[in-house]
């Protein structure tokens, strides 16, 4: 099961996808301390950097002038792509800040979506702060969704705070979940998938899908980060890039609450797939 990640930051959602199965085939990020750590943790994984030179169009290769990656780069060298993950940048929607939406230089939804149109991956999860449903009056967020629906999916969301899974911050987070009509959610006996429309007082079940608050060699999984807010010997630079990228982060057990059911739906449909070709043959 192949995965894509955009907006990658320190690696979140690649952490979820590897404890669901998943092959991370690349990242996109561009700011200097995550990449320096997502190079130092996975250094076999490329960084394709800006996600304006993902599959650009011909004509926007031409104006960048620089060197882009096509759809035949990575589909070429991996396989189709199943799963589609972006933390597309918060600060264009979020409350926290002045909620410019598309009229933000940040706000880079467009090229996640043609992104998504041309790899046309068999799952997308997008993740954003819940700003995103009130920006520019709904219709950012109505945007979005039509365009998913050009491309040929169907999507819910569903609003999740960090105290689902036992953290101990709220961060509450608004994830999209787009699936492509070839994904056959109906065949999915356990329909671990919720529904499209789903209520925002709805939560996702944790309990099947958390993984152990233990650690391999039996330490305890930690809600907050050991680091004080002021530490001897760490450069203020330094530690505001740190903090900068943990603040931008998901809470990787939340998105496993999502991924898991996914990698148990793409593993049915090809055991499915499998027992069909045998019928067959």
């Amino acid at each position: 099961m192949k995965h894509l990640d955009l907006f990658t930051g320190i690696g979140g959602f690649k952490l979820a996808a590897e404890w669901s199965g998943f092959e991370t085939i690349g990242f996109a990020e561009v700011a200097e301390y995550p990449s320096a750590e997502l190079a130092r943790l996975w250094p076999d994984i490329p960084n394709f950097g800006d996600v304006s030179l993902i599959c650009p169009d011909e004509q926007e290769a031409c104006d960048k002038q620089a060197t882009y990656i096509s759809a035949s780069d990575i589909v070429g060298k991996h396989g189709d792509i199943d799963l589609l993950t972006a933390g597309v940048p918060c600060q264009p929607a979020s409350h926290a800040g002045l909620q410019l939406g598309s009229a933000d230089e940040r706000w880079l939804w467009p090229h996640v979506l043609r992104i998504l149109g041309v790899l046309r991956p068999s799952f997308a999860i997008f993740e954003n702060p819940p700003g995103i449903k009130t920006v520019e009056n709904g219709h950012a967020f109505k945007h979005i969704q039509n365009q998913l629906a050009q491309f040929g999916y169907d999507y819910w969301w569903e609003t999740v705070p960090a105290t689902a899974v036992g953290a101990g911050h709220v961060r509450k987070r608004v994830f999209l979940i787009a699936y492509s009509h070839s994904a056959r959610l109906e065949r999915y006996p356990e329909h671990v998938i919720p529904e499209k429309g789903w209520a925002e007082s709805r939560r996702p079940s944790p309990s099947a899908y958390i993984p152990s608050r233990k650690t391999s060699n039996g330490e305890t999984w930690y809600h907050e980060s050991p680091v004080p807010i002021v530490v001897d010997g760490i450069s203020p630079h330094s530690l505001k890039a740190e903090f900068t990228a943990i603040g931008n982060s998901i809470v990787p057990q939340v998105a496993y609450c999502f991924i898991q059911p996914i990698a148990d739906l793409i593993q049915f449909n090809k055991e499915h797939d499998n027992d069909n070709s045998t019928k067959e043959g």
